[in-house]
């Protein structure tokens, strides 16, 4: 998508870019619609909805929770990118999507570096088309699975972002702190299975009893 919109920029200074995922499926009235309630200083999100249980399964969000369509615009604070109407005015200001994202997290990126440069996001007041959710995370750290298996999902670009990728939007949009924290129980969680994980508090338990003992012998 990064080499689309800049490929389209150079051919003309358009009023509005708009993006739209390979899995999502427009209504036939979205795009006349989402330009109808554009301006150049927000950023308007299209939520969608699942074609099996016809729930929402992308769009925009506000504090972490998913928002649904409720018939008028609603700001949002970050929104997944499969319909996202941007208007001239807001790339111009802050550029094409940052190719260190090689897949999700670059829309959430964007609409966090589109609101700190001072502009709107907002989500569509109607679902915009079909999209049914990825689960690709799902199942990935079973114990069925073995360590090079979760390890290869786990650092997959569908995964989610990888850990590095992810480390650089925690580091620019939260803190170091908090991006050295995730970066490392992401991957306490993900790649040792249940029965590990669930076995190293007990193991621990051990170590400390038997080092209490050692003390013990040591002061009798």
């Amino acid at each position: 998508m990064h080499l689309a919109w800049k490929t389209a920029a150079q051919k003309f200074d358009y009023d509005y870019y708009l993006w739209v995922n390979d899995d999502t499926f427009l209504f036939p009235s979205s795009i006349f619609s989402l330009l109808s309630f554009g301006t150049q200083d927000t950023i308007l999100c299209g939520a969608t909805k699942s074609p099996t249980n016809f729930l929402v399964s992308y769009g925009g969000y506000m504090n972490n929770q998913m928002l649904s369509p409720n018939g008028s615009l609603q700001v949002c604070e970050h929104f997944n990118g499969n319909c996202v109407l941007v208007p001239n005015k807001i790339f111009r200001k802050i550029g094409n999507l940052d190719f260190n994202f090689s897949h999700n997290l670059g829309d959430f990126d964007y609409g966090k570096r589109a609101v700190k440069a001072g502009f709107t996001l907002a989500l569509h007041k109607d679902y915009v088309g079909l999209c049914e959710r990825n689960n690709y995370q799902e199942n990935h750290f079973l114990t069925k699975n073995t360590f090079r298996k979760r390890l290869i999902k786990f650092y997959s670009v569908k995964f989610g972002g990888t850990p590095i990728e992810r480390f650089i939007y925690d580091y620019r949009h939260n803190d170091l702190k908090y991006a050295i924290k995730y970066f490392y129980n992401s991957h306490y969680y993900h790649l040792l299975s249940v029965e590990t994980r669930e076995k190293i508090p007990k193991l621990k338990s051990r170590i400390k009893g038997f080092l209490k003992k050692i003390y013990q012998l040591k002061r009798s």
